[in-house]
């Protein structure tokens, strides 16, 4: 009996890259119809006539001769090229930034002499690495089913992120330099800076305002006001003067107001004691001791000891003692007209700088202002002024959202007093008020219950303080 004969066809696959896959189909053919006989060399010698010499499976012809027939099977795959690794960033300085990080992550110690030192340990110098560019890579190269060489694909490129008191190194086009002395600030992908940091060896006898960050060692006397962009670190006491600060106060000694005192941060404040004085956080506020003072913090306010004076918070109020007898003091938590005050001007700061760069990019988009030559100055100025806007908003979108985390967290504002709470205390969560009538000398939880403020019966209390 006469073997049966087939028609071969071979259908080269529509991928990404061309003669990657073929797929082969065997039918039989009528008896008065010439055709070939499927076994194995008939189909090596029918792919070899197509120019398929690469990528054959084998198994796939021994399943085509076994079956007797074959329907769109896969008998050819080439390799495939790979990507090449993208290109990243190499941050030179985060051990450094780390540091100064941890300086804010607990208290300051009035013991530690060498605070000066580890600070300047901390800084960069003008023309030190801070950030190394590795390129991108190209892939593998892979090869078709004919045999040919297709090129590996190259990884995603990326641009150095804006960077501020930095430049591109003339030597080296893939590393970034320092400019300036200071201290650095990596947060990609979106800038790296170079803070500058102002070290005052000494009393500050006048009022100062400082671009970046500013070391005080000494004191800062009375009727004086310090304004920084950033962070303000002083070493001695402050008197009856005034900081504003961008970011976070430390303060390795303390306050000493005199009623007069102003201490307002966008961030953090953390220092030893704090006496008649009014300190306005936007973050947390830690210290061991208040004495009569008007303290705010939009986030939580951890006092080892609270004496007389109002201290308010959003979401916690922690203190190992408040009161004394014979002294009115105040623990106020929960939603506060500084939170709603605070919301409403960052949500307005951000609305005003989208227009202002919605404006900016659409001067730059015009053809008048794309054409006319004496407009160059404005369009490199709005050019290298874009960036710095873009970072601005994000750090003000960044702020305004943690803003509603404490707005979120404050439906859960609790006072929690470690030790003791001397009567004459006044509790207030939210509208609730609770004036304590008599002395309690035991870890005790407040939150705001349905009819008033009520003890939390079911908390566990952690004797460790977290201010150490």
């Amino acid at each position: 009996m006469p073997a049966t004969l087939f028609r071969f066809r071979l259908e080269i696959a529509d991928t990404p890259e061309p003669n990657m896959e073929a797929y082969f189909y065997a039918l039989p053919v009528e008896a008065d119809q010439t055709g070939q006989v499927l076994s194995r060399p008939e189909i090596l010698t029918f792919l070899k006539s197509l120019g398929v010499v690469f990528g054959i499976l084998d198994h796939a012809i021994e399943r085509i001769v076994q079956r007797g027939y074959a329907h769109r099977e896969l008998i050819a795959r080439g390799l495939a090229p790979l990507r090449g690794s993208d290109a990243y960033f190499q941050v030179l300085v985060s051990d450094r930034q780390s540091r100064y990080e941890a300086l804010f992550s607990r208290l300051p110690r009035p013991e530690d002499e060498k605070w000066l030192d580890r600070l300047m340990s901390m800084t960069v110098q003008a023309g030190s690495p801070l950030l190394r560019r590795l390129p991108a890579c190209p892939g593998a190269p892979g090869r078709n089913i004919k045999g040919q060489l297709v090129s590996g694909y190259k990884g995603m490129d990326r641009p150095f992120p804006p960077f501020y008191n930095a430049q591109i190194s003339p030597q080296d086009k893939h590393l970034l330099v320092a400019m300036n002395e200071g201290i650095p600030a990596v947060d990609l992908p979106h800038l790296i800076e170079v803070l500058p940091l102002t070290i005052i060896r000494r009393d500050l006898a006048e009022s100062r305002y400082f671009k970046g960050i500013v070391a005080i060692c000494g004191n800062i006397p009375d009727q004086i006001r310090v304004r920084a962009e950033s962070d303000i670190l002083v070493l001695g006491t402050v008197d009856a003067a005034v900081l504003l600060s961008g970011r976070r106060i430390w303060i390795r000694q303390g306050v000493k107001g005199k009623d007069i005192a102003v201490l307002k941060a966008r961030d953090d404040i953390l220092l030893r004691f704090a006496e008649r004085a009014t300190l306005e956080s936007g973050g947390h506020l830690r210290a061991e001791s208040l004495h009569h003072c008007h303290a705010v913090a939009l986030g939580e306010l951890r006092v080892n000891y609270i004496l007389g004076g109002w201290s308010r918070s959003t979401t916690l109020c922690w203190t190992d003692v408040v009161g004394s007898p014979g002294v009115d003091s105040a623990l106020c938590c929960g939603q506060n007209a500084y939170l709603d005050s605070a919301l409403a001007e960052a949500e307005q700061q951000i609305a005003q700088l989208e227009e202002k760069l919605l404006s900016m990019r659409s001067v730059l988009s015009s053809k008048d202002m794309l054409q006319a030559a004496d407009k160059q100055i404005l369009r490199l100025y709005y050019r290298n002024r874009i960036p710095r806007l873009e970072y601005l908003l994000y750090h003000l979108k960044f702020y305004w959202r943690r803003l509603q985390g404490y707005q979120a967290a404050s439906r859960q504002a609790a006072i929690e007093i470690e030790t003791g709470i001397y009567p004459g205390t006044l509790l207030m969560i939210h509208q609730l008020e609770m004036e304590i009538q008599e002395f309690v000398n035991q870890p005790r939880r407040y939150l705001a219950g349905r009819y008033g403020i009520m003890p939390d019966r079911t908390a566990v209390y952690d004797q460790s303080s977290l201010l150490t």
